[in-house]
């Protein structure tokens, strides 16, 4: 059986197995994926909770994920010092 992508859905039991951790730069240090898994409320949705880099540069930093290879787009977020 071949499926399409018109073939799953956001309930579907494939898309709940994980193909690869995804890698994580805040600022070009590597922070840790502490989980990845469907976003409450949101079907179809994947969220990724990462833990900030002790050494990552306070203020607006930018954000990339990796995935199998993929690097995506630079997003920013911002990072306070405590």
């Amino acid at each position: 059986m071949r499926l399409t992508p018109f073939d799953l859905t956001p309930f579907d039991p494939l898309l709940m197995i994980p193909i690869a951790t995804p890698q994580i730069s805040i600022g070009g240090a590597a922070a840790g994926v502490s989980s990845v898994g469907e976003a409450p409320g949101l079907p179809g949705v994947t969220q990724i909770n990462v833990v900030v880099p002790a050494d990552a540069p306070a203020g607006t930093v930018g954000i990339t994920l990796q995935l199998l290879g993929t690097i995506s787009n630079k997003a920013t977020v911002a990072i306070a010092v405590n």
